[in-house]
């Protein structure tokens, strides 16, 4: 079964009308920091187990730490340089991925 010539022609110059369209559409980009840190941090997780996820799946050492966080150093991001974990009572209640002095 072949298109006729005409209808052919109509939805070519309905395409047209339209004006220029994006060929492709890049998906937005996801750091690998950005997705772990979101799998592993759970808040209300201890802070032992916190520090020991961090450590072993992201490969990241801590380097400072006190009652309330923990900041783990990020060497092979283009776009974060720390990542840091908050704590109370010894459990997460939050984390940050910081960018140079800024914080995401």
């Amino acid at each position: 079964m072949s298109s006729s010539p005409i209808h052919r022609s109509r939805v070519r110059s309905a395409v047209e009308a339209q004006g220029p369209q994006p060929r492709t559409t890049r998906p937005p980009v996801v750091d690998v920091y950005e997705r772990e840190s979101a799998s592993i941090l759970v808040p209300g997780m201890s802070r032992r187990d916190a520090l020991a996820a961090v450590h072993r799946r992201m490969a990241l050492d801590v380097i400072a730490q006190d009652p309330r966080e923990a900041t783990f150093r990020i060497t092979y991001s283009a776009i974060y340089t720390s990542l840091a974990v908050s704590f109370e009572s010894d459990r997460v209640i939050s984390y940050k991925l910081i960018n140079g002095s800024e914080e995401v």
